[in-house]
This record gives C-alpha cells, sequence and structure tokens, in this order.
C-alpha cells in the first residue's frame, strides 16, 4: 500500500476539484503514462472540496472513497483511491472552457473539436467538449463527468495536433450519458456524464 497527498487548485468560481483534475493527478503521481498501461478507468462517487489523499493498492478495500482509478499493469489489477483528507485548498486558478464552446462544432450526436492550441490536457478537453454538447442539447441543469475510460494511455498522446469528436451512443433518461471519444476519428474511450 502507498499514501500519496494530492494537493489540487479550484477553478475560476468552483468550489469543488474537477474530475479531470483528480484524474489528471492520479495519472501524474503514479507515472502512469511512462508505463504500460491498460483497461483505465477513474470513476467519481462523491464531490472533493479539499485536497485528498491517494491510497493505492491497499491491503483490505475501502468502504468510503470519492473517486476510484482502476488500471492493469502486465495484468495485475491496481487500484487508486482518492479521498478528501479534509485540508482545505489555499490555492484559486483562472479557467475558461471559452475556447472549447467557441470552436467546437457541433452536429447530430457528435461534437468536434480540430486542434487544441490552448493547452488544456486530454481530460480538460473531453470534459469541456461533452458539457458543451449536453448545455447545447439539454440545456436544463448541471451535466459532470462521472467516469472515464480508456483501454490505454497511449491512445490519446499528441492528441493535441489531431481533431478530437465525442459520439453520444446511449442517454438514458436525460440522466446519465455514455459517449464514445475519437481522436482523428479513431475509438479511445468513453465518458460518461450525470445530470445533477
Amino acid at each position: 500500500m502507498k499514501n500519496i497527498k494530492l494537493k489540487f487548485s479550484f477553478k475560476g468560481k468552483r468550489s469543488y476539484v474537477q474530475g479531470p483534475d483528480i484524474f489528471d493527478a492520479v495519472v501524474d503521481a503514479l507515472a502512469l503514462k511512462e508505463q504500460s498501461v491498460k483497461n483505465i478507468k477513474y470513476s467519481a462517487h462523491n464531490w472533493i472540496r479539499n485536497n485528498a489523499t491517494l491510497i493505492l493498492d491497499p491491503e483490505e478495500e475501502i468502504e468510503k472513497y470519492d473517486s476510484l482509478i482502476t488500471y492493469y499493469i502486465e495484468d495485475v489489477l491496481h487500484k487508486a483511491y482518492v479521498v478528501d483528507n479534509g485540508v482545505k485548498i489555499d490555492s484559486r486558478s483562472d479557467y475558461s472552457e471559452d475556447y472549447v464552446f467557441s470552436n467546437s462544432e457541433i452536429e447530430g450526436d457528435t461534437i468536434k473539436l480540430n486542434y487544441n492550441t490552448k493547452g488544456y490536457t486530454f481530460s480538460e478537453l473531453v470534459v469541456s467538449m461533452n458539457k458543451c454538447y449536453m448545455q447545447d442539447m439539454h440545456s436544463e441543469g448541471k451535466w459532470i463527468v462521472t467516469k472515464f475510460e480508456y483501454a490505454t494511455l497511449d491512445g490519446i498522446a499528441d492528441y493535441m495536433t489531431k481533431d478530437v469528436t465525442i459520439l453520444l451512443q446511449k442517454n438514458l433518461n436525460n440522466k446519465l450519458t455514455k459517449s464514445e471519444i475519437l481522436i482523428n476519428n479513431k475509438p479511445v474511450g468513453y465518458i460518461y456524464f450525470s445530470l445533477v
């Protein structure tokens, strides 16, 4: 078992930590991009409003946690639990999704963005794109990311110079959606959103 402290910054006027920040923090803390990681799944269970502790591969299952990232390395399952540790977040950064909202093209069940030039991480980009799509198609309420799934992290390399498309696959009563993520028309994963 390994414990790592995760330090976050609030984005814009938010009072919670965004899913992309949690996912990216875990990927960075565990250096997952440098390993042959497969079948990566991130799921959010509760809002995180403070800094957090990352607990990797505990000897016993953890019952109370806020986010969970699972993945395989050489066919061995690893579990990374993210738990709000109550340490207040003391920083805030400017963050705008205007570029994504202004430059994405929505057509039918898809939203597409050609060439991300504003430095968004891949997680930030796909969440903002899906949020843009959901707000355009279903404007009432607040939509949040609840899950990511990627076959590998290799598939999302060099995304900044490529077309990113999100294709809606399932919409359950306008409350839960599953969409496929594609880079240059090649499937790389899935993103799930929930209406709160």
